[in-house]
Protein backbone atom coordinates (compact mmCIF):
# COMPACT_ATOMS: atom_id res chain seq x y z
CA UNK A 1 0.00 0.00 0.00
CA UNK A 2 2.84 2.59 1.27
CA UNK A 3 3.98 2.38 -3.09
CA UNK A 4 1.25 4.14 -3.51
CA UNK A 5 2.00 6.87 -1.86
CA UNK A 6 4.35 8.67 -4.70
CA UNK A 7 1.95 7.98 -7.73
CA UNK A 8 -0.71 9.67 -5.30
CA UNK A 9 0.85 12.61 -4.76
CA UNK A 10 1.53 12.95 -8.41
CA UNK A 11 -1.94 12.38 -9.29
CA UNK A 12 -3.53 14.55 -6.75
CA UNK A 13 -1.14 17.40 -7.53
CA UNK A 14 -0.09 16.62 -3.62
CA UNK A 15 3.67 17.41 -3.82
CA UNK A 16 5.44 20.28 -2.18
CA UNK A 17 6.87 21.96 -4.89
CA UNK A 18 7.02 25.43 -7.25
CA UNK A 19 7.68 27.20 -4.07
CA UNK A 20 4.23 25.88 -2.27
CA UNK A 21 4.48 26.22 1.67
CA UNK A 22 5.21 22.98 3.34
CA UNK A 23 2.75 23.45 6.33
CA UNK A 24 -0.84 25.29 6.27
CA UNK A 25 -0.13 28.95 8.13
CA UNK A 26 -1.99 30.38 11.18
CA UNK A 27 -4.52 33.34 10.60
CA UNK A 28 -6.80 34.47 7.97
CA UNK A 29 -4.69 32.71 5.11
CA UNK A 30 -4.61 29.33 6.52
CA UNK A 31 -8.88 29.73 6.94
CA UNK A 32 -8.86 29.11 2.85
CA UNK A 33 -6.68 26.19 3.14
CA UNK A 34 -8.97 24.68 5.94
CA UNK A 35 -11.65 25.03 3.33
CA UNK A 36 -9.88 23.96 0.64
CA UNK A 37 -9.09 20.69 2.32
CA UNK A 38 -12.63 19.83 3.25
CA UNK A 39 -12.22 20.26 7.05
CA UNK A 40 -15.56 20.71 8.65
CA UNK A 41 -16.63 23.82 9.54
CA UNK A 42 -16.68 23.53 13.84
CA UNK A 43 -13.05 22.71 13.02
CA UNK A 44 -11.96 25.64 11.37
CA UNK A 45 -11.82 28.38 13.83
CA UNK A 46 -9.99 26.68 16.61
CA UNK A 47 -7.60 25.19 13.65
CA UNK A 48 -6.94 28.15 11.68
CA UNK A 49 -5.23 30.00 15.08
CA UNK A 50 -2.38 27.63 14.75
CA UNK A 51 -0.21 26.18 11.81
CA UNK A 52 -0.13 22.93 10.37
CA UNK A 53 3.04 22.42 12.25
CA UNK A 54 1.58 23.52 15.59
CA UNK A 55 -1.72 21.12 14.62
CA UNK A 56 0.59 18.26 14.34
CA UNK A 57 2.29 19.09 17.86
CA UNK A 58 -1.38 19.47 19.97
CA UNK A 59 -1.46 18.23 23.00
CA UNK A 60 -3.71 15.22 24.61
CA UNK A 61 -6.18 17.42 25.80
CA UNK A 62 -6.23 19.80 22.93
CA UNK A 63 -6.36 16.77 20.01
CA UNK A 64 -9.29 15.25 22.94
CA UNK A 65 -10.98 18.83 22.27
CA UNK A 66 -11.11 18.87 18.15
CA UNK A 67 -12.03 14.92 18.35
CA UNK A 68 -15.07 15.81 20.93
CA UNK A 69 -16.21 18.64 18.42
CA UNK A 70 -16.11 16.65 15.30
CA UNK A 71 -18.04 13.74 17.29
CA UNK A 72 -20.86 16.47 18.11
CA UNK A 73 -20.85 17.94 14.15
CA UNK A 74 -20.68 14.32 12.57
CA UNK A 75 -22.56 11.52 15.07
CA UNK A 76 -21.45 8.38 12.27
CA UNK A 77 -18.83 7.21 12.85
CA UNK A 78 -18.71 6.03 9.19
CA UNK A 79 -19.36 9.60 8.27
CA UNK A 80 -16.37 11.11 10.49
CA UNK A 81 -14.09 8.65 8.92
CA UNK A 82 -15.33 9.49 5.68
CA UNK A 83 -13.80 13.16 6.34
CA UNK A 84 -10.84 12.49 8.24
CA UNK A 85 -9.53 10.33 5.05
CA UNK A 86 -10.44 12.89 2.75
CA UNK A 87 -8.93 15.73 4.49
CA UNK A 88 -5.66 13.71 5.24
CA UNK A 89 -5.67 12.34 1.75
CA UNK A 90 -5.77 16.19 0.79
CA UNK A 91 -2.34 17.67 2.99
CA UNK A 92 0.37 18.48 0.97
CA UNK A 93 3.44 15.41 0.94
CA UNK A 94 5.63 14.72 2.71
CA UNK A 95 5.89 17.89 5.61
CA UNK A 96 2.09 18.28 6.09
CA UNK A 97 0.52 14.87 5.27
CA UNK A 98 3.29 12.95 7.79
CA UNK A 99 4.60 15.80 10.04
CA UNK A 100 2.54 18.48 10.71
CA UNK A 101 -1.98 18.60 10.18
CA UNK A 102 -1.65 14.67 9.19
CA UNK A 103 -0.78 13.74 12.73
CA UNK A 104 -3.39 15.07 14.08
CA UNK A 105 -5.37 13.85 11.34
CA UNK A 106 -4.10 10.22 11.81
CA UNK A 107 -4.75 10.48 15.65
CA UNK A 108 -8.09 11.20 15.22
CA UNK A 109 -8.53 8.34 13.09
CA UNK A 110 -6.95 6.24 16.24
CA UNK A 111 -10.18 6.77 17.91
CA UNK A 112 -12.39 5.00 15.45
CA UNK A 113 -13.08 1.34 14.90
CA UNK A 114 -11.11 -0.24 11.46
CA UNK A 115 -14.36 -1.41 10.13
CA UNK A 116 -16.07 2.15 10.17
CA UNK A 117 -12.79 3.61 8.27
CA UNK A 118 -12.91 0.46 5.74
CA UNK A 119 -16.70 1.28 5.35
CA UNK A 120 -16.02 4.66 4.42
CA UNK A 121 -13.47 3.82 2.01
CA UNK A 122 -15.23 1.56 0.41
CA UNK A 123 -18.12 4.22 0.39
CA UNK A 124 -15.91 7.08 -0.94
CA UNK A 125 -13.69 5.94 -3.85
CA UNK A 126 -12.27 9.57 -4.27
CA UNK A 127 -8.31 9.53 -4.84
CA UNK A 128 -8.66 12.09 -1.27
CA UNK A 129 -9.58 9.20 0.72
CA UNK A 130 -7.13 6.75 -0.81
CA UNK A 131 -4.62 8.89 -0.16
CA UNK A 132 -5.42 9.33 3.19
CA UNK A 133 -6.01 5.57 3.60
CA UNK A 134 -2.55 5.20 2.46
CA UNK A 135 -1.29 7.83 4.81
CA UNK A 136 -2.82 6.10 7.54
CA UNK A 137 -1.49 2.28 7.00
CA UNK A 138 2.05 3.82 6.69
CA UNK A 139 1.82 5.31 10.00
CA UNK A 140 -0.63 2.40 11.54
CA UNK A 141 -0.35 -0.74 9.78
CA UNK A 142 -2.62 -2.95 8.37
CA UNK A 143 -4.01 -6.24 8.61
CA UNK A 144 -5.61 -6.32 5.02
CA UNK A 145 -8.79 -4.98 6.13
CA UNK A 146 -8.12 -1.33 4.53
CA UNK A 147 -6.01 -2.81 1.72
CA UNK A 148 -9.08 -4.62 0.53
CA UNK A 149 -11.60 -1.81 1.32
CA UNK A 150 -9.25 0.50 -0.94
CA UNK A 151 -8.14 -1.23 -3.75
CA UNK A 152 -11.12 -0.73 -5.91
CA UNK A 153 -10.14 2.40 -5.65
CA UNK A 154 -6.91 1.90 -6.67
CA UNK A 155 -7.75 -0.10 -9.13
CA UNK A 156 -9.74 2.46 -10.94
CA UNK A 157 -7.25 4.82 -10.09
CA UNK A 158 -4.12 2.95 -11.64
CA UNK A 159 -5.53 0.77 -14.17
CA UNK A 160 -3.14 -2.42 -15.34
CA UNK A 161 -1.63 -1.45 -18.37
CA UNK A 162 -2.21 -3.90 -21.09
CA UNK A 163 -0.79 -7.12 -21.06
CA UNK A 164 1.47 -9.13 -23.61
CA UNK A 165 0.30 -12.01 -23.15
CA UNK A 166 3.67 -13.82 -22.38
CA UNK A 167 3.54 -16.10 -19.63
Amino acid sequence: MTAFLGPLAEQLDLNEVDGRAQFRPAGEEGRRWLTERGVPAVLRPLLAAISGEGAGALPRDAVDDVHDRLAVAVASPVERANVLLSWLGRLTVPAEALWGEGVLVRQLLARLDRDDIAAAAIGTRTGDAAMGLVNLVMHHGDDGTLADAVSPTLRQLFPPGPTTGEP
